[in-house]
This record gives C-alpha cells, sequence and structure tokens, in this order.
C-alpha cells in the first residue's frame, strides 16, 4: 500500500461490485467502513484463538489475552500515551466520557464548577449536565461565535480555583472546526487546579496529535471511526491520576482480592475494566491502528492529510457557489467535515434525493443541538470525508446537489373521481412506475406535497405528532358523519408529498371502506425512496389504529 488509490482499494463495500455503481460514501463522521484486514482479523481470532481472556491459564486464554494487550500496546503507540497502562477499553466515546464523570464523581461538590463547550456532542454534554445536577455543581458552557468557533476569551474569564473539569471536543463533528486544545489545557493548568478531558472523537481521524505532548488528563475516542468494530472504544487515563479516581462501575477482572467489606483493586487500566471486555473487538482495533500506522508509513501521514484538506477546500469552494446553501461556520481550515442548510429543502429531503444517486450523506442535529442553536440551525446537511475518498467523489456530489436544486415540481397528478380506494392506490402507484426513478420521481412528489393543504398551526400539536419520523410530521384523523377526515403536514416535502397521496386515498372514506382496505402504498417500493423504515413504522401504526376504530 503506496498510494492513495491503493488504500482505497482495503474498502471492499467502496467497490462497484458491493455497494452499486459509482457508490460514494460520505457520511464517514458517523462511522468510517472497514478495512479488509480488520475483517480478517476478527475472523481469524475466532477460527484460532478465541477464549475470554485474563485469569484463564491455558493455551487459548494466554493467547487471546496476548492479542488484548499487544492491541493496548499498539492503541498506546497510536495517541503516543507514555504507558500501555492509560489506555482503557471501553464501548465507545460515548462510553468512555460517561466511565470519566463516574471516575471524578467524588471530586465534584457543590463549589466545583464543570465547563464545557457549546459546541460539544451530546455524548460530551449530557454526562457532565446529568452530574452537574447530581453534585448540584455549577456547569458553564463555552459560547461560539458568529463564525462557529470557541470564545476563547469567555472561556479565560470562567477559569477559576473552583473549576473541577473542563471537557470539550477536539473537533466538531458539524462544522469540521478544530478547537486549541493546546490553549485550553494551558490555561487550565495555569489558572486551575482541575482536570481536562479531550473529546477526540473525530480529531483522532483527522490531523492526530501526540497524547504525552499534549498533555490532557483524559482522552476518549470510538474505534468505528478509524474502522475499527463498532463497540470499542479508549479512554485514556493519565498514570499519575488513576489513584485518585474510582473505578466508574464495578465487578470481576478490577480486582485481586475482596473481603466483606472491603475489595483491593488493581492497577493502571485493569482497575476501570470490569467484567468480560469486548475483546473481540479491541483485537479488530488494533488491526485498524495497523492499517493506519502502516498507511501512514507507506505512504506519508502528510500525503494522507494534504489530500483531506485539498478534498475539503474543494467541497467548500464548489458548494459555496451554488444559491441557496448556506454553510454553517467560516473557520480557516476544516477538518473531515462540513455542514450546510438550503433556502428550498428540509435537509431530510436533501438526503434522501442524494440517497437516490447512491450517495450517502447525513441528515438531522448531529447529536449538537446546542451549537446548532448558536449557529441559526435546526436541521442541517452534513458531508463527512475520509482518507480513501476522492476528488472526483465530491464534484460528483456537488454537481448532484445542482441537479437537486435546480428542479421544479411538474403538474400534479390527475382527479382521480370516485374510486375504490385500492383502484386509487394502483393508479398512484402506476403513475410513479410510469415516470421513473431518481429526480422524475422526487419532482412528481413534490408537486404531490403543493396539493397538501397546510395544518394549520395549533393543529401541529404534540397530539399529532408522528413519533417514529426524523422530521416533524403531523397526522389528525376523525371521523365527520360517518367520513373519514385525514390531514397532514410535515417540514419535508417529500414526506408531505407521500401523505398527500394517502390523503387521496383515504379522504372521505366510510368506515366500511376503510375497514375493508389493505393499505399497500405505504409498502410500495417509490415510498421506500422517500420515507426511512421508522417512519414507515409510525405512519403504519396510525392507519392501523384508523383501521380498528373502523371496525
Amino acid at each position: 500500500m503506496k498510494t492513495m488509490e491503493e488504500l482505497r482499494r482495503n474498502f471492499k463495500l467502496l467497490d462497484s461490485g458491493v455497494a452499486g455503481a459509482n457508490y460514494t460514501y460520505l457520511d464517514n463522521s458517523a462511522t468510517m467502513q472497514v478495512p479488509e484486514s480488520v475483517l480478517e482479523s476478527i475472523c481469524d481470532f475466532y477460527h484460532t484463538s478465541n477464549s475470554n481472556i485474563h485469569r484463564g491459564i491455558h493455551a487459548l486464554s494466554e493467547k487471546a489475552t496476548d492479542y488484548y494487550e499487544e492491541a493496548r500496546e499498539k492503541t498506546r503507540e497510536f495517541i503516543d500515551a507514555k504507558y500501555p497502562e492509560e489506555i482503557v477499553f471501553t464501548s465507545g466515546t460515548t462510553g468512555s466520557v460517561n466511565m470519566a464523570a463516574q471516575m471524578v464523581e467524588h471530586l465534584i461538590s457543590e463549589d466545583s464548577v464543570i465547563i464545557v463547550s457549546e459546541m460539544e456532542h451530546n455524548s460530551n454534554f449530557l454526562p457532565w449536565l446529568a452530574l452537574s445536577k447530581r453534585k448540584k455543581a455549577t456547569l458553564k458552557i463555552i459560547p461560539v461565535l458568529a463564525d462557529g468557533t470557541l470564545d476563547y476569551d469567555a472561556f479565560e474569564n470562567m477559569l477559576s480555583e473552583k473549576v473541577a473539569i473542563v471537557s470539550v471536543t477536539e473537533c466538531s463533528n458539524v462544522t469540521g472546526i478544530k478547537n486549541s486544545v493546546d490553549r485550553i489545557i494551558k490555561s487550565t493548568r495555569e489558572k486551575t487546579n482541575g482536570l481536562v478531558l479531550i473529546d477526540g472523537a473525530q480529531g483522532v481521524v483527522h490531523g492526530r496529535k501526540s497524547i504525552s505532548k499534549l498533555g490532557p488528563d483524559f482522552y476518549v475516542f470510538s474505534g468505528h471511526k478509524i474502522g475499527a468494530p463498532t463497540g470499542t472504544g479508549v479512554l485514556y487515563v493519565k498514570k499519575e491520576l488513576q489513584d485518585k479516581l474510582r473505578p466508574g462501575y464495578f465487578g470481576g477482572g478490577i480486582v485481586y482480592q475482596v473481603y466483606h467489606d472491603d475489595a483491593v483493586f488493581f492497577d493502571g487500566a485493569r482497575k476501570f475494566e470490569a467484567g468480560t471486555p469486548n475483546y473481540v473487538g479491541v483485537i479488530g482495533l488494533g488491526a485498524a491502528i495497523d492499517f493506519w500506522l502502516d498507511a501512514e508509513k507507506n505512504i506519508g501521514k502528510e500525503v494522507i492529510e494534504e489530500s483531506e484538506a485539498s478534498i475539503m477546500k474543494k467541497l467548500e469552494e464548489e458548494l459555496g457557489k451554488i444559491d441557496g446553501i448556506n454553510i454553517l461556520g467560516k473557520p480557516d481550515k476544516r477538518f473531515g467535515c462540513l455542514s450546510f442548510t438550503t433556502n428550498k429543502l428540509h435537509s431530510y429531503d436533501v438526503c434522501k434525493m442524494l440517497d437516490s444517486y447512491n450517495i450517502a450523506v447525513r441528515s438531522g442535529h448531529m447529536c449538537a443541538h446546542n451549537y446548532l442553536r448558536a449557529l441559526g440551525a435546526e436541521s442541517i446537511v452534513r458531508v463527512s470525508i475520509a482518507p480513501y475518498n476522492t476528488m472526483e467523489e465530491i464534484l460528483y456530489f456537488v454537481d448532484c446537489m445542482k441537479e437537486i436544486l435546480s428542479v421544479s415540481a411538474m403538474e400534479g397528478r390527475t382527479e382521480c373521481g370516485r374510486m375504490s380506494m385500492e383502484d386509487v392506490e394502483r393508479e398512484i402507484i402506476n403513475d410513479f412506475a410510469e415516470i421513473g426513478s431518481g429526480i422524475n420521481q422526487y419532482a412528481l412528489i413534490t408537486a404531490c406535497a403543493d396539493e397538501l393543504q397546510e395544518l394549520p398551526e395549533e393543529e401541529q400539536n404534540e397530539d399529532n405528532l408522528v413519533k417514529s419520523c426524523q422530521v416533524n410530521t403531523w397526522l389528525k384523523t376523525d371521523w365527520v358523519e360517518n367520513k373519514f377526515s385525514f390531514e397532514a403536514d410535515s417540514e419535508s416535502v417529500v414526506v408531505r408529498g407521500v401523505m398527500s397521496l394517502l390523503q387521496d386515498i383515504y379522504m372521505d372514506r366510510t368506515k366500511e371502506e376503510v375497514e375493508n382496505y389493505n393499505c399497500k402504498l405505504i409498502h410500495a417500493d417509490f415510498v421506500k425512496n422517500f420515507l426511512n423504515h421508522d417512519q414507515i413504522n409510525g405512519i403504519n401504526e396510525i392507519l392501523a389504529k384508523v383501521q380498528q376504530e373502523a371496525i
């Protein structure tokens, strides 16, 4: 593996024969694809070495334990920690932050101050919010500026001798903005006796730093962000700090003696790894680290980082040329991802339409509600890259975005007249089948959405909310003089369109008609292009309830 092209070939899902021709995976901040060497290492372990680790004296257990501890050493090397016993394996970043919060809970009092930032992923916000409530401590939040960066002056003013812990992200999972964690650690050390946790879930992938030089007390990341199995994570805990901390949870494997009224704990990482760990996943994590260290050695860490930087720069430049796209944040440089909104479409609609082009991006709030609110957004589209992505993929994505935003609604469907519910359904399915797939179906569903009357604002309430939808969708049903009333609305154009079609079928039907109707439209192929599994289930539940009421 000596070139970026050779690196990409290690990810089989990206091959046209597996995921579909020209499949463009741009959802890497959520999870990275897995290299073949990781999959092979897991299969090989199960075939030749599977056994529970530690405490076993038979050959298989000894062999499995060796592999597990080798992964600890590989992780130490990967983040350049000083000692392998500083590496605690967890279930992921969320598990790591929660464990860290539990480790320090006895050090927090009512006088304590906990500092997080407005930029945080919920995984690095909610544990500290909960801890502050349990201990009645003060939680302070570093605000962000209009350009999406942290307000470091505000942070400096928060520091005092009461600060117990500062927990901030290294790199935003929304804007790709990297924080000056060096400055945050330095200021915290100079002005407080507080501890520092750095959330490296994104930072460990893009421009990884030396932990021994950076000097945090805790550093956390997830294995699946670097192509390791899900359910694996790392909690770095500085060696000098470990004796002051309590285990986050308790069980076998963390003690070497237990009495009626006390227990004697192991030193180092084992003190914090209760129960049977995900040892197979950790071995897969070790294989993923091997893969990236090998790539950095043979291709060059700088070459990989420069490739990502040029792709991110091109992505922002080209998206910025498209009318109606609003890119969040204005940093000098982005790492790994950027997010945007459009003036025309909800983020959900953009994501679903891109999916029809075999492009995977993510829509929603990215588990960063506070950050989006500060940036004036509610739901966004995020594009995130990995080292295996190419410039050609980015240009293809940009071209597809231009096409999606240029589409105008075509003429809507013709009135069906007084036909049976089954005949209306059949005609709808035929209309969408005849028009073809992709952009044409999107144009037609948009036209259908335009025909749906907006639900009054007072009816857009909790009672009418379709609970399973990713976007706010409301469905109000009622019986008026033995006729069915079907009203709906949604923030999403495509969901509105589907609701309009269902209204064509159900509106003004008698109880007898509804009782005898078996709705197949919601499972039609074209509907699956517009709604996800949870949304279909949510609407199905409501329609089933309606049918039950008709009996």
